[in-house]
């Protein structure tokens, strides 16, 4: 009894204790939430744009918003962006201007889908022929040689291509420089990018910084400029509040136009759950990943250590509820155990023996209950394990055999099979015959093999979480790892081998 009190008194304390977190950034928050509107409104614009294109006849002005619709689909619909940088190509050769017709090839080149493209995109750089009179042609081979380099580099920062494309990142923009005003802001742009493939991050920090405000109006180069400032802070002791701040300045301003890069909303998360802010940081995390997955790019943009961070904050989660829950377990025993002795006192023969079967029932939930804390405790143990190994093989550099770990599922896939180990065992030490029970509601042929069963098929867990009162589709899908259409084939299955399947769950629940 006193152990049940305690662990309530503990779960209060806790909860206490999260609540004292920072609240969150309220201009922040409404620019999140509105992003949504302004996203569609820029894709609206793109739509209207496009309807307009088709009515003009002027082949330079066609010309004009074939590039821009081109530009405009670049960040999220990658095909459309390549249709209309082709059909672009094709109306400049058309109208005889080979000139814009390079142009839009060259830029076409450094947005293509890197999923084995980085080759053909590289040879067809080499191939194509400038001229060396044509210097604006000349500057624009430069940046979409850089840009690309750029983008592919992305995907290799530690190996030796990545030190490859780096140079090649490196040789285009110094060749670049050489045709762009020193003065310039473009040239103080490009300067500080250069600083940064060079690895000078504390220069290009220092030179970017200074050009900040006048990119305000050009998203991707103000979340670039501030990306590379805020990654030189988190490096500098007790600087992360600095890149905290350039980060969200980043975020607001693609926020307001309707552009947020995944990767810079997940670093942002990542600062804020670090700094005890979990539940907003694991809300931009989460937001992050489900962008890039939905994103057009084959490579994705979110890193492997903001996966790792949103799953530590999910496994919290569970740890949350599955401590809630095994208070009410022990709370609601409780209170029967003592509503069951008083009873005993003055019942007869047979409610003494009815007595008896109901305490054996309390020690098999009690068994399970020990089982469920023992559960709680080796997570707890595991994701202390998991941070000093994150830890170290970042520390160490080696975030390739971290994302090895991470992408090969293997680390969830143990910490499940302890899980559905742990909870099979639980369940069938309280319900030994609810496979035979279950059975008398199915057909003769459609029945469960009911010998020496000592692990669940999914089928009969899915089974077990109805017993215990858990009907929601989406919730059993988090609890199982399983995708939600595989839930439903499951539940349907169930149903088909049914006696009645119209009332088949509602008899799993009363066994």
């Amino acid at each position: 009894m006193k152990r049940s009190f305690a662990v309530i008194v503990a779960l209060l304390l806790f909860v206490v204790g999260m609540a004292s977190t920072p609240g969150p950034d309220t201009e922040f928050e409404n620019a999140y939430v509105s992003y949504n509107a302004k996203y569609s409104n820029r894709m609206h614009r793109l739509d209207s744009l496009r309807m307009l294109r088709t009515t003009i006849d002027a082949p330079v002005e066609r010309f004009a918003y074939t590039h821009k619709l081109a530009r405009g689909y670049i960040d999220r619909n990658i095909d459309s962006a390549l249709m209309f940088y082709d059909l672009g190509i094709s109306e400049a050769l058309s109208a005889g201007n080979d000139h814009d017709a390079s142009l839009l090839k060259l830029e076409r080149l450094s947005v293509m889908p890197l999923a084995g493209a980085e080759t053909p995109a590289i040879y067809e750089f080499e191939q194509m022929d400038i001229p060396q009179t044509d210097s604006v042609l000349t500057k624009y081979y430069f940046l979409a040689a850089a840009n690309l380099f750029r983008r592919i580099k992305k995907h290799y920062p530690r190996n030796l291509d990545g030190n490859f494309f780096r140079e090649k990142i490196v040789e285009n923009l110094d060749s670049l420089l050489a045709y762009l005003p020193y003065n310039s802001l473009d040239a103080i742009y490009y300067r500080g990018i250069s600083h940064y493939y060079h690895g000078q991050l504390n220069v290009a920090a220092a030179t970017l910084s200074d050009i900040i405000p006048e990119l305000e109006h050009d998203p991707p180069r103000y979340l670039e400029a501030n990306r590379i400032v805020a990654e030189y802070y988190k490096s500098v002791p007790n600087n992360r509040g600095r890149a905290k701040n350039y980060y969200r300045q980043a975020l607001l301003n693609g926020l307001n136009h309707g552009y947020i890069p995944p990767d810079i909303l997940a670093e942002y998360g990542k600062i804020l759950s670090d700094n005890g802010q979990k539940s907003l940081g694991s809300k931009y995390i989460k937001k992050a990943l489900e962008m890039d997955v939905q994103s057009n790019f084959p490579f994705k943009q979110v890193g492997n250590t903001h996966y790792v961070s949103f799953e530590q904050e999910r496994e919290c989660k569970w740890l949350i509820i599955a401590v809630v829950a095994l208070s009410i377990l022990l709370t609601a025993t409780l209170a029967l155990y003592i509503v069951k002795y008083r009873q005993k006192r003055n019942a007869d023969i047979a409610a003494e023996k009815a007595a008896a079967v109901y305490m054996a029932k309390i020690a098999r939930e009690q068994q399970a209950g020990s089982i469920l804390i023992s559960l709680l405790a080796n997570s707890m143990e595991q994701e202390a394990e998991m941070n000093v190994y994150v830890e170290r093989k970042l520390t160490a550099g080696q975030s390739k055999d971290l994302f090895e770990k991470i992408k090969s599922g293997r680390y969830l896939q143990e910490q499940r099979s302890k899980f559905f180990g742990l909870f099979d065992e639980a369940f069938l030490s309280v319900y030994p015959d609810f496979v035979s029970k279950l059975n008398s509601f199915l057909l003769p042929d459609k029945r469960f093999e009911e010998d020496n069963i000592e692990i669940l098929t999914p089928e009969l867990r899915i089974a077990a979480l109805i017993k215990l009162g858990q009907l929601d589709s989406e919730k059993i899908s988090k609890m199982l790892g399983l995708s939600i259409n595989t839930i439903y084939t499951y539940r349907n299955r169930l149903r088909s081998r049914a006696q009645d399947r119209t009332q088949i769950e509602l008899k799993i629940k009363e066994i």
